[in-house]
Order: C-alpha cells, then structure tokens, then sequence
C-alpha cells in the first residue's frame, strides 16, 4: 500500500476512534454499490477488521433498473467479497414497480430499499452496527440542498456520523480523496451512469454547483462546506442543551393546572399539562425562544418527532397574543395564554392516537426528495376510522387557513411525513379501481371547476350518492362524529364548493369512472420514504 492509501486509512481509523463508532468486536453490515465510495469503505473496514476484531458482512441491493450494467455491478461487488474472503449477500429488488405502485421517484424508492435490506440483515446477526459510504462531498451536497430548501440549524448541520446504529466512518476524507486511495491500491470499482444525470437533484447539486465552486472559488469549498455543517450540528446542539436549561427555569408547576386543579400523568412520566412563565420566557435571550417552546411541544408530546418550526411559530403567536386565546398542535395538544402563563394540555388518549405526524420540509440527511410542487406543511395530526377500509388510520391535517387555488397537474404537495399527488392517466379497460383510504379515482372530464386544495368554507357540499344527492359537509362531519377541532384541519380536495375528497373521511360518488371516462383523476397520498 502506498503512502495515500495509507494516509486515507489513518484519517479514517482516527475519526472512527474519535467519535466511537466502532467498539471491540462490532459486527457491521457494509452497504457495498459497486461504486467508488462504497468500495473505498469495504477495504477500509477490511484493513481496520483486526484493530478492532471485526466480523464484517456485506449487502449489495440491485436495483433492476440499469439491465447488463446493474448485473455487472452484482457480480463485481461478489466476486471482490469473495476475494477478501468476505460473506455477500445480493438482493434483487424490482425498484422501478415499486417506485410506480407508491408514486415515488426510482431514487426515493431505491434508498428505502436499501436501507430496508441493510437494517433486515443487521437484525438477522443480532443487531450489527450498518456501515455506508456517505463521505464529504455528500455532506457538503446536503449542506447546499437543505440551505436552497431553507433549512434551520438542525437540517444545515448535514449528514450526522451517526444514526441509530448507522455509521458513516468516511465522512471524513472527500472523494478525491477516495478516488486517489483506490488509484494508489490499484482496486476497480464501477461507475454507474446515472450519476451524471440532471433529471436528480444530487447530480445537479454535485456537477453544476459545487464542482464549478471547487474550480473556479476555491478548491477547499467541499471540505469548508463540510466543516461548516459540523460546527452548526455543534452549534444546535448546544442550543438545545441551554434550551432544555432555561425549560426548566421557566416552567411553572406542571401539576397545577387550571382553577388549582391538580392534574394526573398520562403515559408514566409524560404530563399532560405545562405552565411556562411568559414573563421569563420573553427575558430569555432571542437564540433560546423558540427553541424553549420546542422543547416544552416536545415534553408533553414524549417525542420531537413531528413537531416542526411552524407548530414552533404558531405556539410563539399565541404567547405574544392578547390573553385568552387558544391553539391546538400535534399529539392532541391544545394551548392557552392566561394572565402572565402559556399553558398546554395534552388530551389523554391511548398512545396509538396520539402519533403526531408531519413535518417542516427542511430536507432529510440525504434525502433528495422528487422535484415538485411544495405546497404544504402539517399543522397537526388525527386518527380515526377510515370508512372505506373499515380500519383505524392516521391522516395529515394542515392550518385552518391553508389554501391553494388552481393546482397543477401533475401536482405533488409535500405535508411533512405525507405527500399528497395528482395526476391524470388514460382510462384503460378493465382496470382494477383501488378500494382504499388513500387512493381515489375520479372521472376528470366531469369535473367543470378548478381544482383546489385548501380546508373547509361555508357552503361546502359532497354527492354523496351516484344518483346525484348531496350533503352539506359540515352534516357530513357531524354524521361521521368528527371533533369540532379537528374539522377546520381536514384536508380537502374540491372544485368549487364541491368537495370531492374530505381526506381521511369520505370521497364523493358523483365522479364514479364508468365504461365512458377517458381520463382518470388520480389522487393519492402517501407517507414519506
């Protein structure tokens, strides 16, 4: 091995040292491509195997896409495990149907998979750490993908090192950096052509935006980037610790509720009701406001998950508004300004119902979701029963006030861990109409207004029968025995007053495709990848 390899497997085993993602006798699933990344990662891991005893396997999902090439890529990844003497396991995935029967793009649904299979073989050795090649130049992408999105402190702080029990151990070299190991160890990898297509963000993110900054700015901007997202990560982290801090200081009494009375937990050491002290919340210095009531939405919550920076800005309204009014959040969460206290109960419910969901589109880790229409975010969550399924299922909610007129199609709009699709397909005959909560079917050449997405108006109605009968919506929720404050969050799709589809309730009957459509209205909706 020459001196670059050399130098590459130093820097790695330190920065594995430092962070600690590997212990003494780790067993790790590698995700091996075939590519350069991946294939730099394999050697590395192989070459640090006894430092630190490891027992390392690898899984290489193809994908079915690129035909000869995608098999040529299997048999590589096979043949270099076999020669390191190294247990592979290939696994065949049909990426293109199952992208097409979720409305995903082949990218979204290929990284699923991906990570459906690493994580099965993880758990089939007992829970082995999950090794995958991510490295600077992808960070530095995520940087600039989550900024353009606009991202807070916690989306620009890029790919963590660390997830669970994923580990990144080459975050840490660039890849040139890798592209000179293998050179310098004379080993093959392959190349695969998508890589240079502009039909995915990555790629136009990676060759028309940072190869030209690294070219014609600075030929340090990947590593800038990168360094960057680590000291906001640092930097965010920091934030809530001092957040949770001065949480803690401002917070009343949270078994006293309203009139003295004193309110039970819910769910072991989860309270159902917060008092904060809106006089020392407004002292609190600018950086920890909102991050405080982040944290209290999280407390009574039991989880961060789902509770977004609008949720965030919403409760921030409510403490500077006038005295007694009211808002209500995920997880059942409704809150109160009183006379000098922001109050927040969460509605005991069994745990199954109070799932918050939905979330500010700031950009996962190394998410690029599919280009489309971002039209909105979840305020809130519901659960309730879908009548056409028969079944209990939880359902996107958004703001009061959300509308969108004339939506395109196709059309996908982004609430937070859902994406709500439109698009229009020829009818085809004998085709199999879905019976589901999430799928409906309409004949669009009957519709003769525009389109719209938006939350309920006086005057809204549903046919709710093929003979033409209708009924007002606001009887139709009372009828389905909906809560009065989850009716103004449902999400409608209309045409005019005329409510096709009350999400997660009920779709019309007026539009029913027959034997005569020609064009089918396909709305969809579906949880996030």
């Amino acid at each position: 091995m020459g001196l670059i390899g050399m130098n590459l497997i130093r820097k790695a085993e330190q920065y594995i040292r430092e962070l600690e993602l590997l212990s003494d006798g780790d067993a790790v699933v590698i995700g091996v491509s075939g590519g350069a990344d991946s294939v730099c990662l394999l050697h590395v891991l192989w070459e640090l195997r006894e430092m630190y005893n490891l027992r390392l396997s690898v899984v290489h999902v193809h994908h079915g896409i690129r035909g000869e090439e995608a098999d040529r890529d299997a048999r590589f990844v096979e043949e270099e495990c076999g020669r390191l003497g190294l247990k592979c396991r290939t696994v065949h995935r049909d990426i293109p149907a199952e992208a097409a029967a979720t409305g995903r793009s082949e990218e979204e649904a290929g990284r699923e998979a991906r990570y459906q299979e690493l994580a099965a073989a993880a758990a089939a050795l007992g829970g082995a750490k999950i090794a995958v090649a991510h490295n600077r130049n992808d960070n530095a992408e995520t940087f600039l993908f989550n900024a353009f999105r606009g991202a807070g402190l916690k989306g620009l702080g890029g790919i963590p090192p660390r997830r669970g029990n994923i580990i990144r151990p080459l975050l840490c070299v660039t890849r040139a950096e890798i592209e000179e190991y293998l050179a310098d160890r004379g080993l093959r990898y392959c190349t695969d052509a998508t890589n240079f297509s502009p039909d995915y963000t990555r790629n136009l993110i990676r060759h028309s935006i940072l190869q030209p900054a690294v070219e014609q700015i600075n030929s340090r901007a990947v590593e800038h980037l990168s360094q960057t997202a680590a000291e906001l990560a640092r930097v965010a982290e920091y934030i809530r610790q001092q957040a949770r801090e001065a949480f803690q200081k401002i917070r009343l009494d949270s078994a006293q509720g309203r009139g003295g009375a004193v309110q039970a937990h819910s769910g072991g050491s989860t309270p159902r009701m917060l008092r904060l002290s809106i006089g020392e919340w407004e002292r609190l210095p600018e950086v920890l406001k909102d991050e405080v009531l982040l944290h209290a939405l999280s407390e009574l919550a039991g989880s961060r998950r789902n509770i977004d920076r609008l949720h965030v800005r919403s409760l921030r309204d409510l403490a500077q508004g006038p005295t007694g009014r009211q808002a209500s959040f995920p997880y059942r969460i409704t809150a109160q300004r009183s006379y000098g206290v922001l109050e927040l109960v969460r509605e005991d419910v069994c745990p199954e119902a109070s799932d918050g969901i939905g979330t500010f589109q700031t950009g996962g880790e190394e998410a690029y979701p599919k280009d489309g229409d971002n039209i909105g975010t979840v305020q809130t969550s519901r659960k309730h029963t879908c009548p056409e399924a028969g079944t209990a299922a939880a359902f996107p909610a958004v703001p009061a006030s959300f509308f969108h007129e004339a939506v395109p199609l196709p059309l996908e709009a982004e609430f937070g861990d859902w994406i709500f699709s439109l698009r229009l397909v020829e009818h085809e005959k004998n085709a199999k109409i879905p019976k589901n909560c999430y799928t409906k079917w309409f004949d669009y050449d009957k519709i003769s207004s525009t389109l719209t997405l938006r939350t309920r108006q006086e005057g809204d109605y549903m046919i709710i029968h093929k003979d033409g009968m209708k009924k007002p919506l606001r009887s139709l929720f009372i009828d389905r025995k909906l809560p009065r404050r989850e009716r103004d969050s449902i999400l409608l799709l209309t045409a005019g007053s005329r409510v096709l589809w009350a999400v997660g309730v009920r779709a019309e009957e007026g539009l029913y495709v027959d034997g005569n459509t020609k064009r089918i209205l396909v709305a969809e909706l579906r949880k996030r990848g």
